[in-house]
């Protein structure tokens, strides 16, 4: 019980330590004592935290494809590994943000049309499969490689044959955002019941995975602008529906809800689902998780930046 208090104390802790580094580090003020205050503060947690079941946390020593020398990973050019992976636009999303009104302090006025965007947006990126993070901080690596397996071919259920650990390792570079861009390199290992890995590349756990159809219900949405960039925090409630299981599982409460609703619309059961959402009447269903994540979008770019997910249990 005191390592798992220890742990999470530690984790809050330490994304909080990493904003408050990031702020300060902008402002050219050395962050010492920061560290000093992390290493201070509640010394009775200075166990680690749990780690991934029946792996040991050993050295794993990264090796050129002839396993003879190690590879020197600063000279790794991760932007042209990741040169080929486009994660999706958010471009609709961003045009229905700006034909709503935006008060003083950055809460925008949620319509019908960013519903339906901010649902597309969750759809594409996979929410449910999402890694926690704060900037680039994951509490699971092995959570964070996983999420980029489900994202690797840009069509869910559909996986790599392969996917070489540096090129995972820019995938992630260029989906979630490191304070400065700066980013540390990860340990490429097996993570149990997450990814397996064969010394150069990772495969996805053997095991089933969550394609219940999902909606994304955005409850909460703000901006602040820094420079160039427009930083979004969005609030949503996710609800899940085992479509592709009705007929053959037993019903759960959000199946009879989606057949009752369906057959008092005249419509098939995805069509149903975007005009609950679109009515606001989804929230008659039971959500499974609130979601607080964060994003950004530089310039004119569309494709955003995860900076932070958080989920909030109910």
């Amino acid at each position: 019980m005191l390592k798992q208090f220890c742990y999470v104390y530690q984790k809050k802790v330490r994304q909080w330590l990493l904003m408050v580094m990031y702020k300060i580090k902008r402002l050219g003020i050395g962050a010492v004592w920061i560290a000093m205050l992390g290493i201070i503060m509640f010394p009775g947690c200075s166990q680690q935290g749990p780690t991934e079941i029946g792996i040991d946390r050993q050295e794993v020593k990264n090796v050129d494809p002839d396993r003879q020398k190690p590879i020197d990973e600063t000279d790794i050019d991760w932007k042209e590994l990741a040169a080929g992976y486009n994660p999706p636009s958010i471009g609709g999303l961003l045009e229905s943000i700006k034909e709503s009104n935006i008060t003083v302090d950055g809460n925008v006025v949620i319509t019908p049309l960013i519903k339906r965007e901010f649902n597309q947006m969750g759809r594409d990126y996979s929410f449910f499969f999402m890694p926690e993070v704060a900037w680039y901080d994951f509490e699971s690596i092995g959570t964070a490689l996983s999420y980029t397996l489900f994202m690797w071919t840009g069509e869910f259920g559909t996986f790599p044959e392969r996917a070489p650990q540096y090129e995972a390792e820019a995938r992630l570079r260029k989906m979630f955002a490191a304070p400065n861009n700066e980013y540390p390199q990860i340990e490429h290992q097996t993570y149990f019941k997450c990814v397996r890995y064969d010394g150069e590349s990772y495969v996805p756990w053997p095991e089933s995975y969550n394609n219940d159809a999902m909606v994304y219900d955005l409850v909460e949405l703000r901006l602040r602008k820094e420079g160039d960039r427009i930083y979004y925090t969005a609030t949503a409630d996710e609800y899940g529906f085992n479509v592709n299981g009705i007929g053959y599982y037993e019903l759960g409460e959000n199946e009879k809800f989606l057949i009752a609703q369906a057959e008092a619309l005249g419509l098939d059961y995805n069509a149903t689902l975007e005009k609950l959402l679109a009515t606001g009447e989804i929230i008659n269903a039971m959500e499974s998780i609130t979601y607080e994540i964060e994003f950004r979008i530089e310039g004119n770019n569309t494709v955003p930046m995860i900076v932070s997910v958080d989920r909030l249990l109910q």
